[in-house]
C-alpha cells in the first residue's frame, strides 16, 4: 500500500493547452508505465475536497464501481456513483485503464469552490468520518485477500456493458459483448483473475473517455467521463426525428426547443478528437429569425440525419473490433491456463 500527494494537481502541465492538470500524476503514471508496472496496481483511491453530503464515488471501470457501492451502502453513507472525475489525480490512472476512483464533494462545494466561503466551518464531519470508512474498508478488504485481483466485480461489468449494448447496437456489435461476458464466467469459475483484470484494463481505456459536449471557442461547460460516448450521437438522431416532426406540424418553438438541446461537437480532451460536429445551432439561429425557411432547414435535417448515421456505423465497426480483440484476448488466456 501506498501513500502518495501528488504536486501541480492544479497548475497545468508542459506542453499541454493551459486547462490541463495533474501533471505529477501524470509523470508518475508515465514512468510506471515505462518501467511495466502499472498491472502490478491493483486500484488507486483518490479523496479530493470531501466537506459535504452527497459524496461522489467517481470510479472507472464499473468493476471497482461494484465493490465501492457495496461498501457505501453498508456504511449507510449518502453518495451518487458517476465514472472518474477527469479534473483530479486519479484520472491519470483512469485513463491508462487502472480501476481507480475519486472520492468527493466537488459538486456539492461548487458555490463556494475557490472562493474565501471555503472555510472549515462548512465541513460536515460526519461525511469525513464516513470517507475515512468507506478508503479504510475498501483498501483493507483488497489488501487482505490471497489474490487482490479477485475482489473486483468483473461480471457486474460485463453484464452491464453486454445490456447497454445488446439495446443500442446491432448484433455485429453486441455479439462480442457476449462473448466477453461469457468469457468473464468462466474465467471466474477458474479463477483466472489477474487475466480478467488485464482484460477489464482494456476495456476501461477503450470504453470509458472525458467528454466535452460543444467547441471550446463558443462553449461553456465541464469535462465529464462516460461510458460509450461515441454512442451518444443516438441521442442526437432521436432530437432530429422529434424537430424534424415537430416543423412538419409547424410547432416551430418546440422544434426549436429540442434542436437546442444538440451540443455543436463531441470531443475528447487530451488527444482533442471530435466524436461528431453539427451544424445545428446555426440552423436554429436561422430558424428563430426567418420561419419562411422551414422547408430549407428541413432539407438539411434529413442530411444531417443521414450523416450522423453513417457516422454512427463507422463507431459500430470501431467498437465491434475492439470488443473482438479483448474476447479474444480472454479465450487465449483460457486456452493457456489450459495448456499450462
Amino acid at each position: 500500500i501506498k501513500i502518495i500527494s501528488f504536486t501541480a494537481e492544479e497548475s497545468g502541465a508542459p506542453a499541454y493547452t493551459p486547462w490541463y492538470w495533474a501533471y505529477g500524476s501524470r509523470k508518475y503514471v508515465e514512468e510506471l508505465e515505462h518501467l511495466n508496472k502499472l498491472d502490478d496496481i491493483i486500484v488507486v483511491v483518490n479523496v479530493d475536497a470531501v466537506a459535504r453530503t452527497p459524496i461522489s464515488i467517481n470510479a472507472t471501470g464499473i468493476e471497482f464501481q461494484a465493490l465501492l457501492e457495496v461498501i457505501a451502502k453498508s456504511l449507510n453513507i449518502d453518495y451518487k456513483i458517476g465514472y472518474d472525475h477527469p479534473y483530479c489525480d486519479s484520472y491519470s490512472f483512469s485513463m491508462k485503464g487502472v480501476p481507480s476512483v475519486c472520492i468527493n464533494s466537488i459538486d456539492a462545494m461548487s458555490d463556494i469552490y475557490h472562493t474565501d466561503l471555503d472555510t472549515v466551518e462548512v465541513i460536515e464531519k460526519r461525511i469525513v468520518e464516513q470517507t475515512i470508512s468507506l478508503v479504510h474498508k475498501a483498501i483493507d478488504y483488497i489488501a487482505s485477500k490471497e489474490d487482490p485481483y479477485s475482489t473486483l466485480g468483473y461480471l457486474t461489468y460485463a453484464y452491464r456493458l453486454h445490456t447497454i449494448l445488446r439495446e443500442k447496437t446491432p448484433p455485429s456489435v453486441h455479439m462480442h459483448s457476449y462473448r466477453i461476458l461469457e468469457e468473464t464466467r468462466i474465467a471466474l469459475r477458474e479463477k483466472r483473475f489477474k487475466d480478467l483484470y488485464i482484460a477489464f484494463k482494456e476495456l476501461n481505456k477503450e470504453m470509458i473517455k472525458p467528454v466535452f459536449r460543444g467547441i471550446y471557442e463558443k462553449d461553456v461547460g465541464g469535462f465529464e467521463t462516460v461510458l460509450l460516448p461515441q454512442l451518444e450521437i443516438l441521442e442526437d438522431i432521436k432530437e432530429i426525428d422529434k424537430a424534424i416532426k415537430l416543423l412538419n406540424e409547424d410547432k416551430i418553438p418546440e422544434a426549436i426547443k429540442a434542436l437546442d438541446k444538440l451540443p455543436r461537437a463531441r470531443i475528447i480532451p487530451g488527444i482533442e478528437y471530435k466524436i461528431n460536429h453539427t451544424n445545428i445551432k446555426e440552423l436554429v439561429e436561422t430558424l428563430k429569425h426567418n420561419i419562411n425557411l422551414k422547408q430549407n432547414i428541413l432539407i438539411i435535417l434529413s442530411e444531417e440525419r443521414r450523416s450522423l448515421l453513417r457516422l454512427l456505423e463507422y463507431y459500430y465497426h470501431e467498437l465491434a473490433i475492439k470488443l473482438a480483440k479483448i474476447a479474444d484476448k480472454l479465450i487465449e488466456y483460457r486456452i493457456k491456463s489450459k495448456q499450462q
